[in-house]
């Protein structure tokens, strides 16, 4: 059974939003082809949340291949940040992802592209590499956050 998010009555606090935004412009595989405004639109995005969405700046985390090396988008970052939003983030809040970069879909299967993704005939190191889409989701409804 599909559990689906209820319509936003009303949006909590600005002390209970917290958001994720990342952007990939860079891939370690040279298979993978370079994007050139991704990074950029991730930028944008948390400007926009900041001044317009009343987002507090340090409840914002950005990763994008300008960071330093524990905020660039890699697989293992950006697990680790949805992880540490996981205790971060109260019930009664509203966590927000963003992503820019690529995607792609095999088997039926969605994934996202962090910057060191592997893409090759083999669907096992894709899915060792990338990340899944359903097993974000499901790692987002499992915070409990209630938007």
């Amino acid at each position: 059974m599909q559990v689906r998010p209820s319509n936003v009555q009303s949006l909590p606090t600005n002390s209970k939003r917290f958001a994720l935004v990342i952007g990939v412009d860079e891939y370690q595989d040279a298979q993978i082809n370079k994007l050139g405004g991704a990074s950029n639109d991730a930028k944008a995005i948390v400007d926009a949340l900041i001044q317009y969405a009343g987002f507090p700046r340090d409840q914002v985390v950005l990763l994008t291949g300008d960071q330093p090396v524990e905020r660039k988008p890699t697989r293992g970052n950006i697990l680790r940040k949805l992880s540490n939003l996981r205790t971060a983030a109260p019930k009664d809040g509203l966590l927000l992802l963003a992503f820019a970069g690529h995607g792609i879909e095999r088997d039926g299967q969605a994934y996202l592209l962090p910057s060191d993704a592997q893409v090759s005939g083999d669907i096992t190191l894709l899915e060792d590499t990338a990340i899944n889409v359903e097993e974000m989701r499901k790692r987002i409804i499992q915070t409990g956050v209630g938007q």
